[in-house]
């Protein structure tokens, strides 16, 4: 997660290009320069964008995040581009847009795009091929993950060559849940992209547990208590992720965040699922 200052090109109040998009639109290529890395590369999930940039916004909707990204690769502001099942945006002005000191540039760590040219040229790159030398052994989540989960009876919960569980994801690690501890729908959003993205690379629920670990310690600095977790834990079994997302992030910010009782996470779940 980008943690640094963006500057705004005043030149971009009079590109033909850019007044050609709605207000909104105008104001989310504004927010994927805020939440770029050092070479303009950034994660392009519909929900984590409606997250980051447009987390109070109700009105605004994943689909209308989707449109916005067309409609600049259409007009050849970014690329839009997939390794492993994971999405990704690279700014193609990011390097006309912004000035980065060499001794502050960090190369990015993010898959690059066929066409990437780095933000400086006088800075040696990361090791991170662009898409046409990668093939199917490129490290996935999976294979990048080295510490342990807990399930809610480690004795009982093995893998198929019956070794408890060793997985957690790197992009968990990642995530900043604390940030919408006062906004339920964007900790809602950021949890389901969290939870597809997940999915998509082959998780099960010891992956998922740690993604609702680390949100609980986000938004309480605690440990999650064993019964919530247990809850959680059994309702993967019976509930689509949204509705997961849905009932734990506003279990988290309501009652049941503040109390410690599964009771009203329970009670939300039977409202969400029928």
């Amino acid at each position: 997660m980008p943690s640094k200052r963006r500057m705004i090109n005043p030149d971009i109040w009079f590109s033909l290009k850019v007044a050609s998009f709605p207000r909104d639109g105008r104001l989310f290529f504004i927010g994927l320069f805020s939440n770029a890395d050092d070479d303009g590369i950034l994660r392009g999930e519909n929900h984590y964008l409606k997250a980051r940039i447009f987390p109070y916004d109700k009105d605004i909707t994943v689909e209308q995040i989707n449109e916005f990204k067309v409609q600049l690769e259409t007009l050849s502001l970014l690329s839009l581009y997939s390794v492993n099942g994971n999405e990704y945006i690279w700014l193609k002005t990011f390097r006309d847009q912004q000035q980065i000191r060499k001794d502050l540039y960090q190369p990015t760590d993010l898959p690059k795009p066929d066409d990437f040219i780095p933000t400086r040229d006088d800075v040696p790159q990361l090791n991170t091929p662009p898409l046409q030398e990668r093939n199917e052994s490129v490290t996935s989540p999976l294979q990048e993950c080295n510490e342990s989960v807990t399930p809610p009876c480690p004795s009982q919960v093995k893998s198929s060559q019956g070794q408890s569980s060793q997985v957690k994801y790197s992009i968990v690690k990642s995530k900043d849940y604390g940030m919408f501890r006062n906004n339920k729908d964007g900790l809602t959003d950021l949890m389901l992209t969290t939870l597809e993205s997940c999915a998509s690379a082959g998780g099960a629920k010891p992956q998922f547990m740690e993604i609702f670990k680390k949100c609980w310690k986000d938004i309480t600095g605690e440990e999650i208590p064993s019964k919530i977790f247990q809850g959680i834990w059994d309702a993967l079994e019976k509930y689509d992720l949204k509705v997961i997302a849905i009932v734990f992030s506003k279990g988290m910010i309501y009652k049941g965040g503040k109390n410690k009782s599964w009771n009203y996470f329970k009670k939300i779940f039977d409202e969400e699922g029928k």
